[in-house]
């Protein structure tokens, strides 16, 4: 398909231009920061996603969709999550022992 766009003398539609492709460098960088420092504010999306995994792989749903639905609306995550960034807080604080 390509060979063909360029054998017509149309332009391709795979390649950027070096204006392009550094504009979308930036971009993906800045994404990635932006994402990055949310993340880092909200520790908990981390511990939630991990809770979820665990659960998932544990279960081993034939249908991981509503599975993930179910999981995510449970009344009582919020206090698993907690419960979770607490125990691994007081691991990684033990952790801190000096040899």
């Amino acid at each position: 398909l390509l060979s063909r766009a360029m054998a017509s003398g149309l332009p391709s539609l795979n390649v950027l231009s070096p204006e392009q492709e550094e504009a979308l460098k930036e971009e993906k960088v800045s994404t990635y920061l932006a994402n990055e420092q949310y993340l880092r504010a909200h520790p908990e999306l981390s511990v939630m996603v991990s809770c979820f995994l665990r659960a998932a792989f544990e279960a081993k749903p034939r249908a991981p969709q509503p599975f993930a639905a179910s999981f995510f609306t449970r009344p009582q995550l919020r206090q698993e999550v907690a419960a979770e960034m607490v125990r691994q807080q007081k691991g990684a604080a033990g952790s801190d022992v000096a040899l």
